[in-house]
């Protein structure tokens, strides 16, 4: 794999397409099981485009948004669901870029992450709901004892899954 250190040209969606297909070339993916491969992840920056996610980002954003959203969909949703909470807690792992506007590139990961779920959701949306509501009741047990807001923002992910759960019986 040959790899240039020219600065990637075109707009947003481009320049993850031109990100994916640096990744997709590695020979792990293109042998990898569906659908973290090499055709999953051209489809993921595929749908990414056509549901034009990366809109009203800046391109500063935007570039951050590509990278952590091409390498986290390769590890599952579950990284990609980490990835938020991460960026949510007092102290995060994900290195620090001064984003233009960190909100929106949170939210901006968010909506990709439920892209990702809703085409990959098993048929039993019912055990996948009560599963991650466990999940996110864990995550808040762990983020209530941090400062700052992000407990809140956990909790109202709670409240839309448990509501998905009542309407769902």
């Amino acid at each position: 794999m040959t790899v240039t250190n020219e600065p990637f040209t075109g707009d947003r969606y481009e320049r993850l397409k031109k990100s994916v297909d640096i990744l997709a070339s590695d020979p792990s993916m293109v042998g990898g099981e569906p659908p973290y491969n090499a055709d999953g992840i051209r489809a993921f920056a595929k749908s990414v485009e056509q549901l034009r996610l990366l809109d009203g980002l800046t391109d500063y954003d935007a570039n951050t948004v590509n990278l952590l959203v091409a390498l986290d969909f390769m590890q599952g949703p579950e990284r990609m669901a980490w990835r938020v909470y991460d960026m949510l807690t007092a102290n995060p792992q994900t290195p620090h870029r001064d984003h233009d506007n960190e909100i929106a590139v949170v939210y901006t990961i968010v909506g990709i992450l439920h892209m990702v779920i809703g085409a990959w959701l098993p048929p039993d949306p019912w055990r996948t709901l009560n599963r991650l509501a466990a999940d996110t009741n864990e995550a808040y047990d762990v983020l209530k004892l941090e400062s700052g807001n992000a407990g809140d923002h956990l909790k109202a992910a709670i409240d839309n899954v448990n509501d998905a759960i009542e309407a769902l019986r």
